[in-house]
């Protein structure tokens, strides 16, 4: 969540190429909210979106719930939901995640 209104400086993430194309205050403007997540944490969503969905996304797509599942106590009870979007993953990526490399 807001921490505090300062921008983000973040490394660029190899699973989540798209993120760091959208700006701070579109952001700011249009989120009530905002959680940054781990490569770690994103390849686990996406692992788990394929096993339990069998829907593929990209690394930006499993962002999402990689912050949902990072926020889950906090919104324990709550109706949530997730956009998945894209399929945007290459097959090296795609298979070094399944096999828990990423």
């Amino acid at each position: 969540m807001w921490v505090s209104h300062g921008r983000i400086r973040r490394p660029f993430h190899a699973l989540n190429p798209q993120l760091p194309t959208i700006t701070h205050d579109a952001l700011r403007a249009g989120l009530a909210g905002f959680v940054t997540v781990s490569d770690a944490e994103i390849a686990e969503a996406l692992r788990t979106l394929v096993r339990t969905t069998h829907n593929l996304v990209e690394g930006a797509a499993a962002a999402g719930l990689a912050g949902l599942v990072r926020l889950r106590e906090e919104l324990a009870g709550q109706r949530v939901a997730v956009v998945l979007t894209g399929s945007n993953i290459d097959y090296d990526t795609l298979s070094r995640v399944l096999r828990g490399e990423l």
